[in-house]
């Protein structure tokens, strides 16, 4: 699949709206600690360690209870455990001149403090990577080898140049005394360099374009008539799809604008050009563009955020997070629902699982190929060859928001490029769990989940492995 990003938010997330309830203030202040925790954070702080307690000898024919001795054997050592988030990193398409960044956080989730020693890349020389550096105006990035304490993370910045419309892959091994990981814990890379041949010409009466979602388009102008002069000023516009956010970068008044068509639907793009004396240099040029998935199964996660002034803009605490989860028959983790199962709940820490045929070429997993962790969406998955004979099950997570308040979800489920379900404007809160629908594979059949009250099946203040217990039985937000 084209254009698979995969973005893991590293800045610290604003605190929750004010609490109601009968708690009150304690509750606002456990609410906003749970707020303050980023995918980041959260990661680091969930470790794996067993805390050893020596218990209390029963009591036996009247004997008082006693304390047994608990000698050095007992005691586990200290071992340090290294965990990557995400497992893979994916930049999608990057124009070739360009430069991309994508983020990776380490983490040391044992019991004893974790060094590591290299940062080893192969494969595309496109590929480069360096710590990075701690908050602060003066902040500078540590040195290898680092040293990580129990709980402790550290955020990698790992760049990719498009040197050549081609596709790049390579990969980062980190090395770190973890004793499950004595030759490196790898990480796959994957990049595509894009040139001419992906732009779309913005020329009158040009036939209409089909491509698939995550696709980004090089738009450019007309080539000027013979001996006219070139255009000064451009203004592009587009309508798109409802619920798509995209945006022109650099600009839309840049002649030769990128535009990446996330969501599912038909774009059409305008292009009107102005001469030094802002004149229309010719009549306004429109390409169309229909974006039409090509997996089996494409999810597409969107949401409106009332209180988000500019869903459009990019960055830490810029917006809503909400997620997507696509569970396999075999998940069950927690309560038994499923979610946050590894490895067969497929969601942004773990986005491509390995569910199926171990057969190279075998396209039978499922790839979330978006993770937008700062604004509406969307979050795409696909899944080219779906199981016979299996039920999915669909869910959306909304980790934080970011100070933003209540946000409506649409989901929209595409079976071999055509709309087959949608539910839109579904209300959730911070750590809502919209439990959404079950996709039954070949017959295709969705059926929607439902609550008590006939309605969407919502679970409030859903404990994830991140984020454990500190939310539930909290009432950390009110929506309609």
């Amino acid at each position: 699949m084209r254009g698979r990003m995969m973005m893991l938010m590293v800045a610290t997330a604003v605190a929750l709206g004010a609490c109601e309830g009968p708690e009150g203030d304690e509750q606002a202040d456990a609410a906003d600690a749970v707020a303050d925790t980023t995918k980041a954070d959260a990661v680091a702080d969930t470790t794996k360690a067993d805390t050893a307690q020596a218990d209390s000898a029963p009591e036996a024919d009247g004997a008082p209870a006693t304390t047994p001795d608990v000698v050095a054997s007992d005691v586990a050592a200290p071992v340090p455990e290294l965990q990557v988030a995400p497992q893979a990193l994916d930049f999608g398409d990057v124009a070739v001149g360009a430069h991309a960044t994508l983020s990776l956080m380490l983490a040391n989730v044992g019991t004893g403090t974790l060094s590591v020693t290299a940062l080893e890349l192969t494969g595309d020389s496109g590929f480069s990577v360096e710590l990075a550096p701690s908050s602060g105006a003066a902040a500078e990035a540590p040195a290898l080898p680092l040293s990580l304490a129990p709980g402790e993370s550290q955020e990698v910045l790992v760049h990719f140049d498009a040197s050549a419309a081609a596709g790049a892959t390579g990969g980062l091994t980190v090395r770190s005394d973890d004793p499950a990981h004595p030759d490196g814990l790898p990480v796959p890379l994957h990049a595509v360099g894009t040139g001419a041949g992906d732009s779309v010409p913005a020329q009158a009466g040009g036939d209409a374009l089909q491509v698939v979602p995550q696709t980004r388009l090089q738009l450019t102008p007309p080539e000027p008539a013979a001996g006219a002069p070139a255009p000064a000023r451009f203004e592009w516009t587009v309508v798109q799809p409802v619920g798509s956010a995209s945006v022109f970068r650099p600009s839309s008044t840049s002649p030769t604008p990128t535009f990446e068509v996330n969501v599912a639907g038909q774009y059409e793009f305008e292009l009107q050009a102005y001469d030094q004396d802002d004149a229309p240099a010719f009549a306004p040029m429109a390409v169309t563009v229909n974006v039409v998935p090509g997996a089996a199964v494409h999810v597409e996660l969107l949401w409106d955020t009332p209180a988000d002034p500019d869903a459009t803009d990019e960055g830490p605490e810029s917006g809503a997070d909400l997620d997507l989860h696509f569970a396999h028959p075999s998940a069950s983790s927690g309560g038994g629902d499923g979610w946050f199962d590894a490895p067969f709940d497929c969601y942004w820490f773990n986005p491509f699982p390995n569910w199926g045929s171990t057969t190279p070429g075998v396209d039978d997993d499922p790839a979330l190929d978006r993770d937008d962790t700062d604004g509406a969406g969307p979050e795409n998955l696909n899944l080219e060859l779906p199981e016979d004979g299996s039920v999915y099950t669909i869910g959306v997570n909304y980790w934080s928001d970011h100070g933003f308040g209540c946000s409506n979800a649409t989901v929209r489920i595409y079976l071999d490029g055509v709309l087959a379900w949608e539910q839109a404007d579904v209300p959730l809160g911070a750590h809502d769990f919209w439990q959404v629908a079950t996709l039954a594979w070949p017959s295709g059949e969705i059926q929607p989940l439902t609550g008590p009250d006939g309605g969407p099946s919502i679970l409030p203040g859903y404990p994830t492995p991140f984020l454990p217990d500190p939310i539930a039985g909290s009432p950390l937000s009110s929506c309609p």
